[in-house]
């Protein structure tokens, strides 16, 4: 291998969860559907092989054998916007294995004490 590593570069991914890391729109807690409130403990599942998939994605980008990437995930979801969503959010993501790291290590200056956002809007 001659090929020659070029300098490290960050790598954005905006993280939407509805239909990326689940199979069904479940929304943020507190947010009103068909007049009725979403249950993280009933309704939130998040899909196994669609999390693989995103966590694959992640650790090829990290080990991408021509350029050294730093990949970072941006929250770009509705679940960051209520606290208790965002907190099993950001729980749930530092539970899953990339390589030897887990996957909250790639959150992008986030973590659990961000998401009490109530006090910025």
């Amino acid at each position: 291998e001659t090929a020659e590593r070029k300098k490290k570069q960050e790598v954005f991914i905006f993280l939407d969860v509805d239909g990326v890391l689940n199979t069904k729109w479940i929304g943020y807690i507190g947010q009103q559907r068909n007049n009725s409130s979403p249950s993280l403990e009933d309704e939130t599942k998040f899909h196994p092989r669609l999390v693989d998939n995103f966590a694959n994605l992640i650790h090829r980008l990290e080990n991408h054998p021509h350029y050294d990437l730093d990949p970072k995930i941006v929250l770009s979801t509705t679940w960051r916007l209520q606290e208790q969503s965002c907190k099993e959010l950001v729980s749930f993501l530092s539970t899953i294995q990339v390589g030897t790291k887990k996957l909250g290590r790639y959150l992008n200056n986030f973590d659990d004490n961000h998401c009490d956002n109530e006090k910025e809007r």
